[in-house]
C-alpha cells in the first residue's frame, strides 16, 4: 500500500494518510491538488516508531567507530529527508555530507520536526 500524508496549505495542518484515504479521491487527484503538498512514506521509522516522511527534519547520532581510537560520539547532526532519482537520502545547508539513513542504525536517528509544522527549523537546517 503506497501511504502518505498531506500539508494542508488552506487550513495550515498536516493531514494523516488516514484521513487522506477516507476521502476516496485518487492519488493521482491528490498529487496535482493545489492546495496539498503530498509527502510520502519512507518505509522507515525512528528510535520512537515515528513513521519518517519526505520533508521531515531529522537528528542523527553517530558513534565514529575506529581501530586506533575505539568509539567516539560525534556531535548530532540535523538533517531533512529529500528524495531524487537515486532515492531517499538526508542532507543539509551548506554542502553537508548527504547521510542515507537506511545504512545507518535506526535507534540513532530521531524525527523532530517537519518543513511546514517547523519552518524555523527547516530555515536553521537549510541556513536560510
Amino acid at each position: 500500500m503506497v501511504k502518505f500524508r498531506a500539508w494542508d496549505k488552506i487550513n495550515a495542518r498536516i493531514v494523516d494518510w488516514r484521513e487522506i484515504r477516507s476521502w476516496r479521491r485518487s492519488i493521482g487527484d491528490l498529487v496535482t491538488e493545489p492546495n496539498l503538498v503530498t509527502m510520502d512514506y519512507t518505509g522507515a521509522q525512528d528510535k520512537n516508531n515515528v513513521e519518517i516522511y519526505e520533508e521531515d527534519i531529522l537528528e542523527i547520532s553517530m558513534t565514529e567507530r575506529t581501530i586506533r581510537s575505539g568509539e567516539r560520539e560525534l556531535e548530532p547532526v540535523k538533517v531533512i529527508v529529500t528524495y531524487d532519482n537515486l532515492g531517499w537520502s538526508c542532507s543539509g545547508g551548506e554542502g553537508k555530507s548527504l547521510y542515507n539513513y537506511k545504512t545507518m542504525d535506526m535507534t540513532e536517528i530521531e524525527v523532530i520536526g517537519n518543513r511546514y509544522e517547523n519552518p524555523e527549523l527547516y530555515r536553521e537546517v537549510n541556513n536560510e
